[in-house]
């Protein structure tokens, strides 16, 4: 996994969420949410993949983020969707000394800055 630290602004904001809040942010140019759910952190993608609705607006319900236009629900844990197969991409996000940092897939960051 690819550690990439998120903006201090942004980190002061996402620690201070509480569970269910959601919080948007721009990261490395993707347009990503983060959630805190129980003791964990998590980003997901912006865009519903169904319609790219804006999950921002959405809500959590339970370990699920809800979209605001068809009700579909993802999994937090695995951006899974169903009965459909959609899938939401998801990202933990980790407290190091020096700030919060988003774990994305080597594949992804290594095509761009590898």
């Amino acid at each position: 996994m690819a550690h990439m630290p998120i903006d201090p602004e942004d980190a002061f904001q996402i620690k201070q969420l509480n569970e269910g809040a959601l919080y948007p942010f721009l990261h490395r140019g993707k347009r990503l949410v983060a959630t805190r759910s129980g003791d964990k952190l998590l980003a997901f993608e912006r865009r519903c993949p169904h319609e790219n609705a804006d999950l921002a607006q959405g809500k959590i319900e339970g370990c699920h983020v809800v979209c605001p236009r068809h009700h579909f629900r993802f999994s937090l844990k695995d951006g899974r969707q169903e009965p459909v197969g959609l899938f939401l991409k998801t990202y933990p996000i980790e407290e190091k000394t020096e700030g919060l940092h988003v774990l994305f897939p080597d594949t992804f960051w290594s095509r761009w800055f590898g």
